[in-house]
């Protein structure tokens, strides 16, 4: 499985600022794959998108943490799924 890290600033405080560029991109992969962000067993919202074009599924993922523990919210992530760090993409401004 490969991740998609967008991160940014949660809360509507910080909705239109340049830091949630991450949330933004990966907001309009999720619209474009049709499918829903839902909670998970770590500090972030996930959706799984599996591509038409290959068989493996891609976890787009925003850490509900602020970008400075963004790390934090990651390393949790990976450890759950149990991935390397060689397997995530991290959309940032």
């Amino acid at each position: 499985m490969k991740v998609v890290v967008g991160l940014g600033n949660p809360g509507p405080k910080y909705r239109d600022t340049r830091h949630n560029i991450g949330f933004a991109i990966l907001d309009e992969l999720a619209r474009r794959a049709a499918v829903a962000f839902e909670a998970s067993p770590v500090d972030a919202l996930v959706a799984k998108w599996r591509r038409p074009d290959a068989g493996d599924a891609v976890l787009l993922a925003k850490p509900l943490t602020f970008m400075n523990r963004s790390g934090v919210a990651v390393a949790a992530l990976t450890s759950w799924l149990k991935i390397s760090t060689a397997e995530v993409l991290v959309v940032v401004d």
